[in-house]
Parts: C-alpha cells; sequence; structure tokens
C-alpha cells in the first residue's frame, strides 16, 4: 500500500482547522459557525458588485465605514472565505464587542501644571466617544445661564446605539466626562473635603454614544461615531477625541479595523486619546 493511501484515513479523521491553512485575510478569532457580523475592509471603496456579492452569499448589509472603505456585514460564518477569496478584499474581521475602560487620569497627564498656566479647554471641543453623557450640572457653561441649568458645555449629542438614545444608560460616559471636563460645581466649598475638577473644566463635549445600557458595544458603531467626530471638527473646534474604551488585540495596526479609524481621526488633525493600558 502507498504512502499517500495509508494516510488518507488519517487526514480524514483531522479537523479542517489542521488540514488548511487559514486565509491571511480573515481575522484569527473569526467565527466558524453561525453568523457572525463582520467587517470587510476593501482595497477601494465598495461599489454595487461588490454589495451584490455580499447579498449573494447571504449577506445582510448593515452599514458603509467610509473610513476605511469598508461594509459591516451579518454572514453565515462558512461564506467568508467565499467572501476573502474577492482580490479587492483586504481583511475581514468580527465586529468585536468593546467595552468602557478608565482609571486614574489626572495624576498621569500633569493636568494641575496645564491649569496654573491657564489652560483649561475654553474654546476647545472634545469628542466622547463612549456610553452618552448626563446633565451634570458639573459641565454646565459658566455664567448666570450656566448656574440656572439653562446652558450646557454638551454642545452636541447623538448615539449610535440602536432604540436608545444619546443620554447616558451605563454611568459610565458622565464618569469619563467628569474627568475630561468638569468643573467642580457640585464639589465646590468649605462642606466638601475633596473637589473634583476635570482635565480642561472649561472645554465643550461632543456626546457620542456607542455603549449601551450594559457597558457594551461594538467596533463598527465606534467606528460610525469617529467619522461623525471628523465631520464635526470645524463645526465645534474638536481637538481631542476620547476613546475610554477596549477590547483585546488580534492583529496588527495596519488590518484591525478600529486602528484604522483612530488613524483617520488623527489624519484628519484630532488628537486621540486611547485607554491603551486596557488592550
Amino acid at each position: 500500500m502507498s504512502i499517500r493511501k495509508r494516510l488518507l484515513p488519517i487526514l480524514a479523521l483531522l479537523p479542517s482547522s489542521l488540514l488548511f491553512a487559514a486565509s491571511p485575510k480573515v481575522a484569527p478569532d473569526m467565527p466558524t459557525t453561525g453568523n457572525v457580523s463582520v467587517i470587510v475592509q476593501y482595497a477601494t471603496p465598495p461599489t454595487p458588485v461588490h454589495l451584490l456579492s455580499i447579498l449573494g452569499l447571504g449577506g445582510i448589509l448593515n452599514n458603509l465605514l467610509n473610513s476605511l472603505n469598508a461594509i459591516v456585514t451579518t454572514i453565515a460564518a462558512p461564506a467568508i472565505d467565499s467572501l476573502a477569496a474577492d482580490p479587492n478584499v483586504v481583511y475581514i474581521s468580527p465586529d468585536r464587542s468593546v467595552q468602557g475602560m478608565l482609571e486614574y487620569a489626572n495624576p498621569a497627564v500633569n493636568a494641575k501644571v496645564a491649569m496654573q498656566h491657564g489652560i483649561d479647554g475654553t474654546g476647545v471641543g472634545i469628542a466622547l466617544v463612549d456610553s452618552g453623557v448626563g446633565g451634570d450640572a458639573d459641565l454646565n457653561a459658566k455664567g448666570l445661564l450656566g448656574q440656572l441649568g439653562l446652558q450646557s458645555r454638551i454642545v452636541y449629542n447623538q448615539s449610535f446605539v440602536a432604540g436608545q438614545g444619546a443620554q447616558d444608560g451605563y454611568g459610565h460616559g458622565t464618569h469619563v466626562a467628569g474627568i475630561l471636563s468638569g468643573d467642580a460645581a457640585l464639589s465646590s466649598g468649605s462642606q466638601y473635603t475633596h473637589t473634583f475638577l476635570g482635565i480642561a473644566p472649561n472645554a465643550q463635549i461632543v456626546n457620542l454614544r456607542v455603549l449601551d445600557q450594559n457597558g457594551n458595544g461594538s467596533d463598527s458603531a465606534v467606528i460610525q461615531a469617529i467619522e461623525q467626530a471628523a465631520a464635526l471638527k470645524s463645526r465645534y473646534n474638536i481637538r481631542v477625541l476620547n476613546l475610554s474604551l477596549g477590547r483585546p488585540v488580534f492583529e496588527s495596526y495596519r488590518q484591525d479595523p478600529l486602528c484604522q479609524a483612530v488613524e483617520y481621526a488623527w489624519k484628519n488633525g484630532i488628537t486621540v486619546v486611547v485607554a491603551a493600558g486596557n488592550f
């Protein structure tokens, strides 16, 4: 009996994952069964032909991510290899779950030094991509209208969470907004033992909600929010984009769609602050 014939019964018992190398275009954490929401990055802007190709494989079109030349689609896992065979497809990754993250911030960035030189965020917009922002008094504008609660430094609100508004349903975004731009209105005076002042207490907040009431979101929602921050940059003088959220890392930043979106914001002249210590 030939070596080939002796090997065939053994090969038939091995998992397919051991017989065929995974496509370099497909993320290593891609599920292999069921329906999965994925981000498909193309070398050039996707055309109707690419949309029809996804539909032909049974996929559902969810969103376009123009900054990445990408499509978000829900598709059966076994069809992903066929999708990756398209020569214009650069990389396919799951639309991964992200969670809010942030630890001690002010001491780490020497915020008090900036304040001693009068740098308090006046005239600067901060795009906050998080769980939304509540109408906290620490985020009101200066002056009588602010004191009366009639004028807020939260100048824009938008939600990328399906079926939910931009108000904070989880608490993390409001917490982060206070660290970024809280003016300590609710903790100033002799009756308080601590005063909680934000890093830039006169900056404006552009509230872009991506995390739901459980603190969970997705890559695609975050990317859409980043694109919106870039679009609103001139209107609100957005100089900073804050992403106090994260998830595990599975590939190089050259392929990771979330990293590519951050690069897009940076190329649009926005300083991006991320929770790098939390993945």
